[in-house]
C-alpha cells in the first residue's frame, strides 16, 4: 500500500476540527500502513490553532499561515510540505467522509495521476443535498468553467481530491491562485501537463456552518477563471 499525506486546510474551525481530526486519525491508524496528517491553519481568528495543537502529540503536523491567505494557498503549502507518495486534500467539515479515500486511492493504484471526488455522476451518493439555489449556482459555475477552461468534469468543486505526490508538486509549483478557483486552476494545469485525472463518485453530505457566500463568491470565482485564461495567454504557466 502506498503512503498517504492527508492535508486539511482550516480557517476558524474550532467548533468541528477536533471531531474531524479524531475521525481521520482513527481511520488512518486502522486502514493506512504509512501516513501523515497535515493541518494548515490559515490565519484563524478563533481557537483553531489551539485545538489542532493538541493533536501534535499524536503525530499530526500543524502548519500556520501568518494571516488568512486562502484555501488555495493553504492546500499548496500542504502539498509543498507533504512527504508521502500520495497526497489527499479534504475539507475540514468532512462533507465527504475520510472513508471514501479508498475510492480515489484505487484509481491512483491503477495508474491515474489524480482522482477527484464528484457529487454529480451516477456513482455518487448525497446524504444531505445543498439548498436548491446553491445547487443551481454550482451547476452553472461548473458549466462556465467547462466553457472557459475546457475541463471535462461534471463537478470539480467537491473538496476531496488525491494526486500522486510527483504530480501534485508539479501542479503546486505552477499554481498562482490562492483562493476560490484554485481547484479549477489545478485541473487546468493537469490538462496542460497531460496528466490523467479521473472523476469518482463519492458520498457527500451538506454540512451546516459554511462560510461560502454563493452570489458574491461566484462573481469573484468567475473573475479568477478569466485570470487563469489570461495567465495562460501571458505564458505564466510555462
Amino acid at each position: 500500500m502506498n503512503s498517504i499525506s492527508i492535508i486539511i486546510p482550516a480557517y476558524n474551525e474550532e467548533k468541528r476540527i477536533e471531531k474531524t481530526l479524531s475521525r481521520v486519525l482513527e481511520y488512518s491508524k486502522k486502514n493506512l500502513s504509512v501516513y501523515e496528517i497535515i493541518i494548515v491553519d490559515d490565519g484563524s481568528k478563533d481557537k483553531t490553532r489551539e485545538v489542532v495543537g493538541r493533536f501534535e502529540e499524536y503525530g499530526v503536523r500543524v502548519l500556520s499561515n501568518e494571516r488568512n491567505f486562502g484555501k488555495g494557498y493553504s492546500v499548496k503549502k500542504g502539498i509543498q510540505n507533504a512527504r508521502m507518495e500520495y497526497i489527499l486534500f479534504i475539507d475540514a467539515d468532512l462533507s465527504t467522509p475520510i472513508e471514501e479515500e479508498r475510492l480515489l486511492r484505487s484509481e491512483l493504484d491503477q495508474g491515474a495521476d489524480g482522482a477527484i471526488g464528484s457529487r454529480r455522476i451516477a456513482s455518487s451518493h448525497l446524504l444531505q443535498k445543498q439548498p436548491f439555489h446553491r445547487r443551481c449556482m454550482g451547476f452553472i459555475f461548473v458549466r462556465l468553467t467547462s466553457l472557459l477552461l475546457g475541463l471535462p468534469y461534471s463537478d470539480y468543486l467537491c473538496g476531496f481530491k488525491m494526486f500522486k505526490s510527483t504530480s501534485a508538486k508539479k501542479l503546486a509549483e505552477k499554481q498562482l491562485l490562492n483562493r476560490y478557483s484554485f481547484d479549477a486552476e489545478l485541473l487546468y494545469l493537469a490538462k496542460k501537463l497531460k496528466l490523467q485525472v479521473r472523476e469518482v463518485g463519492v458520498l457527500w453530505e451538506d454540512k451546516a456552518g459554511s462560510t461560502v457566500r454563493p452570489l458574491q463568491d461566484s462573481f469573484i470565482s468567475f473573475g479568477e477563471l478569466i485570470k487563469v485564461r489570461i495567465n495562460n495567454l501571458q505564458g505564466k504557466y510555462k
